[in-house]
């Protein structure tokens, strides 16, 4: 609350470093905590479907503003064999391939890290892949030990306490899965973790009354368009994407659309412009109302009043979740 009341740059600057600080404090005892839980045997998974695409986009969406930092680009691949949704512990998993992500990217200065994704043979596979320093291959058999870096110049210059990949090792291990991993100085390295899964066929079932549908996303960030798209690519459906306001207008008039999933700031127009303009096209021209619902991080009570005043139906949060988007696809709820 303290960050949204208004301060001087310089009192900004100084709110921001300690929220930073802060959050950088409360992962690691986190970390420290899983740790001893999983020395003890104390942690128990969970066994509930969850879709893959979308556990793989929130664990990405996490570790974004590291890669824009950084300049480097973070990509999301989801084999057709992988897609859809698994029974598994999502939370877990999540917190598997963010410490996987967030470790490529610290020890990347340039070029990529992919998140792949595949099955085979009954077993989940993720692949977390970078054009990064890669690891020596003395280092590699204690990688996994806790506390541990590669050196001491890495522990100097990159930061951390060594527990993430020990975390991730473990967990991996509880799930009855291994994680490996394959280096090479200068050239970047890939971390596989494999997991005996099974599939959540029940509702893959009942989520494919959605393919077919029309969907026009209007979304200006890369990392973002990526999201939607994966997620929306599990549901059946494969989108338009625009990047601005004035583009997401003339996509909407050269088409029939289903649904408008409208981003709020955007480039050359914002989203409520956008819909005005939608709404003012479609009487017009007697059209009926196409439905539009809003993607943004920026859901508190007052901007949904706006959303709704300026012809939105509904409110899809960020970071998306698959049930809000069903149910905007649907119109069951506004999300």
């Amino acid at each position: 609350s303290l960050l949204r009341e208004p301060m001087v740059p310089s009192q900004r600057e100084r709110a921001e470093l300690i929220m930073s600080s802060g959050s950088v404090l409360l992962m690691l005892l986190n970390e420290i905590l899983d740790l001893s839980d999983l020395e003890r045997g104390a942690i128990r998974l969970e066994s509930k479907p969850f879709d893959l695409a979308t556990t793989i986009g929130e664990a990405c969406d996490a570790a974004i503003l590291m890669a824009e930092d950084k300049g480097v680009t973070l990509q999301i691949e989801v084999d057709s064999e992988a897609a859809g949704r698994w029974l598994g512990d999502a939370r877990r998993l999540h917190q598997i391939l963010y410490h996987l992500v967030a470790n490529a990217l610290k020890f990347t200065a340039a070029g990529q890290v992919r998140v792949i994704a595949s099955a085979k043979a009954g077993d989940l596979i993720l692949s977390v892949a970078d054009t990064g320093m890669g690891i020596d291959a003395e280092a590699l058999p204690r990688l996994f030990e806790a506390f541990t870096q590669v050196d001491d110049a890495s522990t100097r210059a990159f930061g951390g306490a060594g527990i993430g990949l020990s975390v991730c090792h473990r967990l991996v291990g509880l799930m009855g899965g291994r994680l490996e991993v394959e280096s090479q100085v200068g050239q970047g390295s890939l971390f596989t973790v494999v997991l005996p899964m099974n599939r959540d066929r029940a509702s893959e079932r009942a989520t494919g009354q959605d393919a077919g549908l029309r969907v026009l996303v209007a979304e200006d960030n890369e990392a973002n368009q990526r999201v939607v798209r994966t997620v929306l690519n599990a549901l059946g459906i494969d989108p338009v994407i625009v990047a601005d306001g004035e583009a997401v207008v003339r996509a909407w008039s050269t088409d029939a659309w289903d649904l408008v999933l409208m981003d709020i700031q955007m480039p050359l127009k914002n989203g409520i412009d956008a819909t005005l303009e939608i709404r003012r096209l479609e009487a017009e021209r007697s059209l009926p109302a196409t439905r539009i619902v809003a993607l943004t991080a920026n859901a508190m009570p007052h901007q949904i009043e706006t959303y709704s005043a300026a012809g939105m139906n509904g409110v899809v949060q960020k970071p998306i979740m698959i049930t809000d988007l069903q149910a905007a696809l649907t119109g069951d709820r506004a999300a």
